[in-house]
């Protein structure tokens, strides 16, 4: 199969990054949530999820723990934990897919994203183990 990266920059490469998370049709698994795409992309986000929540494609998200009872985390058709504090990062890892996306939010957003269904298939593994040791 086919392996290849690609990087993204900007607000309007994130935008095309999160088209392309609903073009894969696959479970969203998010690792280190931080909030600041919701916070950047206001006017966008909420569309977004619109119509993820319409092709019917759930998200797992691991928040960081500071946005623990954050009116952030009220998301549709998603399963919510947290991260503890020494678990948190300030880049959030997406898993969708055959893809793995790491994006960084700086003064201009910043992400790398991996096609290759092995890469996905680990990192969606290592996932899981976070997951299970996460916090409602």
């Amino acid at each position: 199969s086919e392996q290849e990266a690609t990087i993204y920059k900007t607000v309007e490469g994130m935008k095309s990054l999160f088209e392309l998370m609903l073009r894969e049709q696959k479970t969203i698994y998010v690792m280190s949530a931080t909030g600041k795409a919701m916070k950047e992309m206001k006017s966008y986000f909420p569309q977004w999820h619109a119509q993820r929540v319409k092709q019917k494609v759930e998200a797992h998200i691991l928040f960081n723990e500071e946005l623990k009872n954050k009116s952030i985390t009220a998301i549709p058709l998603a399963k919510i934990k947290y991260l503890k504090k020494e678990q948190s990062s300030p880049a959030t890892v997406f898993i969708f897919g055959r893809y793995v996306a790491t994006l960084y939010w700086e003064q201009i957003p910043f992400a790398i994203v991996i096609q290759s269904y092995p890469i996905a298939k680990s990192y969606k593994n290592y996932f899981d183990i976070i997951w299970g040791s996460a916090f409602c």
